[in-house]
């Protein structure tokens, strides 16, 4: 990037005009430059041009504000030849060339193989690229949704000679720890003595579009729950939201801004819970709105969970209880089912009608941080006190929550399921 400076020793003049074209002897001009007028424009004589900035040109842009790409221009290195006319209030016009040859550093060639990767399981996002000139490169990776304001997450620098070359990201910060479930953007930057170029899409971030069949059957209360295949059916990866609205209730969001590959069907499942865990019971209202599509730079990181999922045992992704009506009067009991993907430490509670804190007191410990290896688990209930098969524990009918939390390496699951209770 350079300033075009210019000087006009003419106090009467009248108008002007900085062109630019390619090679020596240029069969066409774009105009760069010229006061107001399409053509010349008109230049008010009482101010002068002495030294003065007529143009900033981009040089290594394939377009800028003044020169599109319809232009022709494309700014390979080469000759190029900038020309200013110049008229003034006695009829005259004065005509200066001046030749520039550009020699600038260009990143061309992008491209990205797997745009979605598990470092978990050691999968990398390969970006590749050419230079023209040997320089030093720099792979940025940066938040998706903030771009280069939402603070720097890994910086790989590498000092390549001129030609086609690879950078990999294996979905780790600068610190070597896995990032978060998120979708990110690598921008790329070389520099080489004084040229330099930088490789940062800006589009994105409109609506895309997304599909799915909204669910006639589903009872939270036999734990059959809100399910929903939803497929990304735009041209572009795209951000899905999916808000709730309660009768007479605030909006909360089930999955907020959540990334997603173009094409891709996925599950989204809402147990009709809200945020703080207590169970919907009016009718609500259920809507997505327009997917946010992704920038063109994008590598969305999924990895396998840190957490132990917790499932239902298949063929059924939810938690079971079952029956999920009892009567401990009639000496019933329950089977909790349940499916835990690795070896864990699980605890399993029943809480009271209008209890959602497991730490409460009056949460029922049926399961006490005991380790269970990986695979399908049934607890069974049968509502009685152990140290005293004649005591019934719950003190009230009604709907009841189970609460399923399992740990693995420090890191914690929960699962919540609603369990009607009589006496």
């Amino acid at each position: 990037m350079f300033d075009i400076v210019c000087t006009v020793n003419d106090a009467n003049l009248l108008s002007y005009k900085l062109e630019l074209g390619v090679g020596s002897t240029p069969g066409s001009w774009v105009r760069l430059a010229g006061d107001n007028d399409t053509s010349y424009g008109y230049h008010d004589g009482a101010v002068p041009i002495s030294n003065r900035t007529l143009y900033t040109w981009i040089t290594n842009e394939t377009a800028t504000d003044k020169i599109p790409s319809s232009s022709g221009i494309t700014f390979d290195n080469g000759v190029y030849t900038l020309r200013l006319t110049v008229n003034d209030r006695a009829g005259n016009t004065t005509v200066k060339t001046s030749t520039i040859t550009l020699d600038n550093l260009f990143i061309t060639s992008v491209s990205r193989e797997n745009s979605t990767i598990n470092p978990a399981d050691s999968e990398t996002a390969d970006i590749q690229f050419s230079i023209n000139k040997p320089a030093t490169v720099t792979l940025k990776i940066y938040p998706e949704w903030e771009g280069e304001a939402g603070g720097l997450v890994r910086e790989i620098t590498q000092s390549l000679s001129a030609g086609t070359h690879t950078i990999s990201w294996d979905g780790r910060n600068n610190q070597s720890e896995i990032v978060p479930d998120e979708a990110y953007i690598f921008v790329i930057e070389a520099s080489a003595g004084d040229r330099t170029d930088k490789y940062l899409p800006t589009t994105g971030h409109v609506d895309g579009s997304g599909i799915g069949t909204i669910p006639g059957n589903y009872n939270f209360y036999t734990n059959d729950f809100w399910k929903i295949e939803y497929t990304i059916d735009g041209t572009d990866p795209a951000r899905v939201t999916m808000q709730v609205t309660p009768s007479g209730e605030g909006t909360f969001r089930v999955i907020d801004m959540e990334p997603h590959e173009r094409g891709e069907t996925f599950t989204i499942m809402w147990d009709g819970r809200r945020p703080n865990g207590t169970l919907v019971q009016s009718t609500c209202q259920v809507y997505f709105p327009p997917p946010t599509t992704l920038r063109p730079n994008y590598i969305i990181v999924k990895n396998t969970s840190d957490k132990p999922v917790i499932s239902g045992q298949a063929p059924h992704i939810e938690v079971k209880s079952d029956p999920y009506l009892i009567n401990f009067c009639y000496s019933e009991f329950t089977n909790i089912k349940y499916h835990i993907d690795r070896d864990s430490y699980v605890t399993v509670k029943i809480l009271p009608p209008g209890q959602f804190d497991p730490a409460s007191s009056d949460a029922i410990t049926v399961l006490d941080n005991d380790h269970q290896s990986a695979g399908d688990h049934t607890i069974t209930w049968n509502g009685l006190d152990t140290t005293d098969r004649r005591k019934v524990l719950i003190d009230s009918e009604g709907v009841y929550t189970f609460y399923i939390e399992a740990t693995a390496s420090g890191k914690t699951s929960t699962w919540r399921g609603v369990l009607n209770l009589y006496r």
